[in-house]
């Protein structure tokens, strides 16, 4: 049959009783033009007079009659795209962080006559930290501190290594020491990045406070070249996992050491190949899609973990280099978890299976993916207030559990993401007058909340200097200069916020050396040509009226200090939170309230 006889009038012969042979012909059902809404979801012919004979036989009520007939139904993705945002063509819309640096080098400019370049020139801590250079030989005889740097890890790594567990690391040391032949290639890899993990701490920081005491836990100090041992450590872990070839989960949790390491040490590109890497692995254990019955995991494997371990170190590798995601549609969006109750600690620990970090991760990673879709030409209204009910909707559930314990702001790590998610969607549509004061004022509290609760962890919490948190505090630092400049922000808060960034970034100097220099010295170059006072006096009165509580009233962050006093035992919450986690309750994301189609 041609195609055009689909679209003809049936041949009575094809509906006779004598030709069953020939296939029933589809009409088109026609549409009716005028009829109730009882009647139509009824698919019942609809008869005047109104109320019509169908809901007066029936008993219904609300008997309503559209003056026009309803547009055809169609696919989300079948719908015209409505509303382009202004600035939201592609690829320009990746190039997101960049954008507001150019704005702010011509306000520069145009104020001081002077041209200045607000990127940073990326360099690693450490000229071996390039997994192109050799790789350095191991020390040996083995180091006599190696204990102390050690020490170092379970104090001040572990917890920000939630999938790890202290008695499983101290066993691997000790067989390491002692008898290094019966580690298996994986892991000896996931011991060689503790101990430099360890050695990191050992010798890059001052002796200070404990976790368990609650003091500041020592402050950063530069350590030269041919003096630090984390180095070897570090590749030669990558060179063992390198060599091997194979895949396991020990060799995943050794791969996330390897990728929080690179934050500490190395630069974007280099942390950008170790998340490949990690994806990889993850995709060969099958945690990128859901777990079945026929491919179950163990509770010592930690899969729901391991997942979000994953998403989060590939999300923040997006977010803040503007490189296109790693992982592809439909992959790391549904996992069911094992979860337990917030508890007091969870708050200075980056990654803990909790509900609310997980669903807005995978949130935010669509909308990273949604703004890296080629496909779409531009991104449209409709877009971004899809993306903003979903939050609104993840927002009620996190708001009520924070009105009933507690706890919402408690935790900064899930704050920070927060944030920065409206921060990302919110320079994408400045620039559209339709929203653009909305998203001023987004951008301009997202982040002054960005700067405050990273300032909790760094007066009074282990800090690890990652090469995230200096882009987060610099762009934030950049972004509250220019709510200033556009009357968003008062003189004061915007001195305040940029003297705890530039107080914050000092700190980063001894690690990150003239990166984190330049980023100081051209946060104050910026602030002073827009009029704000930025000198170390000022500096200096900010953070005396910070820690007299001048923040507080920007931000209920600080109930998280007087909240946290005391950290207490980090390690024998996660020996708890690590064992008979199949009686904890399960859950899992909902890939309909996850949809990662908005359009």
């Amino acid at each position: 049959m041609p195609p055009s006889a689909s679209r003809t009038t049936r041949d009575d012969s094809a509906s006779s009783p004598t030709s069953s042979s020939a296939p029933a012909q589809k009409v088109r059902r026609t549409r009716i033009s005028r009829a109730c809404e009882n009647c139509r979801a009824r698919r019942i012919k609809c008869e005047p007079p109104y109320p019509c004979v169908g809901c007066r036989e029936a008993g219904l009520e609300n008997c309503l009659v559209r003056d026009k007939a309803r547009p055809l139904r169609r696919r989300r993705s079948q719908q015209a795209t409505t509303a382009a945002l202004e600035g939201s063509t592609y690829p320009e819309r990746t190039r997101f962080m960049r954008v507001l640096d150019e704005e702010l080098e011509d306000i520069y400019h145009a104020q001081t006559g002077h041209n200045i370049s607000l990127g940073l020139e990326e360099a690693p801590s450490h000229p071996s930290c390039d997994l192109n250079t050799p790789v350095p030989p191991m020390p040996h005889p083995l180091p006599p501190n190696i204990a102390d740097a050690m020490t170092q890890f379970t104090e001040f790594m572990l917890p920000f290594s939630s999938h790890l567990t202290a008695p499983r690391i101290l066993d691997l040391f000790d067989r390491y020491v002692s008898s290094p032949s019966t580690l298996a290639p994986d892991q000896l890899s996931l011991i060689l990045i503790c101990i430099a993990m360890g050695y990191l701490r050992l010798q890059g920081f001052t002796p200070g406070g404990t976790v368990d005491s609650g003091q500041q836990a020592g402050r950063a100090i530069p350590v030269p070249d041919d003096e630090r041992m984390d180095v070897a450590f570090f590749r030669n872990s990558v060179n063992v996992l390198e060599k091997w070839g194979s895949v396991s989960f020990t060799s995943l949790h050794a791969l996330c050491g390897i990728w929080y390491y690179s934050c500490l040490t190395c630069t974007s590109d280099t942390t950008r190949i170790i998340v490949s890497w990690l994806i990889a692995q993850a995709k060969e254990l099958g945690i990128h899609q859901e777990q079945t019955p026929a491919h179950g995991y163990s509770s010592t494997d930690r899969a729901d973990l391991m997942f979000l371990q994953v998403l989060y170190a590939h999300y923040w590798t997006t977010a803040l280099t503007g490189d296109p995601p790693i992982i592809s549609a439909g992959e790391f969006e549904r996992m069911t978890f094992r979860s337990r109750p917030f508890q007091d600690d969870d708050a200075v620990v980056a990654l803990v299976v909790r509900r609310s970090f997980t669903e807005l991760l995978v949130l935010n990673t669509q909308v990273m993916m949604g703004l890296h879709d080629s496909r779409n030409a531009t991104l449209s209204l409709d877009w971004m207030l899809g993306i903003q009910q979903r939050w609104a909707t993840w927002c009620g559930t996190w708001v009520l559990d924070g009105r009933t314990t507690g706890n919402v702001y408690t935790d900064p790590f899930l704050g920070v993401l927060w944030d920065w998610g409206r921060i990302t969607i919110s320079i994408c549509s400045r620039t559209d007058k339709r929203v653009s004061m909305s998203s001023l004022s987004v951008l301009a509290r997202s982040a002054v909340q960005v700067i405050v609760r990273y300032s909790s962890i760094y007066r009074r919490l282990p800090y690890n200097l990652m090469h995230q948190h200096l882009q987060q505090i610099r762009t934030c630092a950049n972004i509250i200069v220019l709510c200033f400049w556009k009357f968003e922000m008062t003189k004061t808060e915007a001195e305040v916020s940029i003297a705890m960034a530039v107080w914050m970034i000092g700190l980063m100097v001894p690690r990150w050396g003239k990166q984190a220099a330049d980023a100081s010295r051209k946060i104050t170059q910026l602030s002073e040509a827009v009029g704000l006072d930025i000198s170390p006096a000022s500096v200096d009165g900010s953070l005396q009226n910070f820690s007299a509580g001048a923040l507080a009233s920007m931000s209920s962050t600080e109930s998280f200090i007087d909240a946290h006093g005391a950290l207490g035992s980090l390690y024998e919450t996660f020996q708890n939170f690590n064992q008979n986690t199949a009686s904890l309750p399960s859950w899992t994301i909902d890939p309909l309230f996850l949809a990662a189609e908005y359009q």
